[in-house]
């Protein structure tokens, strides 16, 4: 339909990464020290995923944010990927989990020294 293709557009995925990213970083600033965040989208794609974990990331030198594991998400039908060396999401295919396609990455914010 017209309006698939509206939300398909190069620019509005442009846009809407630019609000998933500020929505993170809104999220994040909220956290008390070693309190966690669930970033979750209903998107497959690496760029709406993985990448806007690993922007967001690099974006702290000290007190790194770091992402978890989870012995409870690691229990549904999906598979662990690698965002960086160190950091993980879980993505959800549409054809094996039986969703549209979903995933999702745990940070947590870090106690200071």
């Amino acid at each position: 339909t017209e309006s698939t293709k509206e939300l398909f557009d190069t620019k509005n995925i442009s846009a809407i990464m630019n609000i998933q990213r500020k929505v993170l970083e809104n999220g994040y600033s909220l956290l008390i020290e070693g309190g966690l965040l669930v970033y979750a989208t209903c998107s497959f794609t690496k760029s709406q995923n993985e990448d806007i974990i690993q922007s967001f990331l690099d974006k702290f030198n000290e007190n790194k944010p770091i992402t978890i594991r989870s012995s409870e998400i690691e229990k549904m039908p999906c598979k662990e990927v690698k965002i960086n060396e160190n950091d993980i999401g879980y993505r959800f295919d549409p054809e094996i989990s039986q969703t549209g396609g979903l995933f999702i990455c745990i940070i947590q914010k870090p106690i200071p020294k």
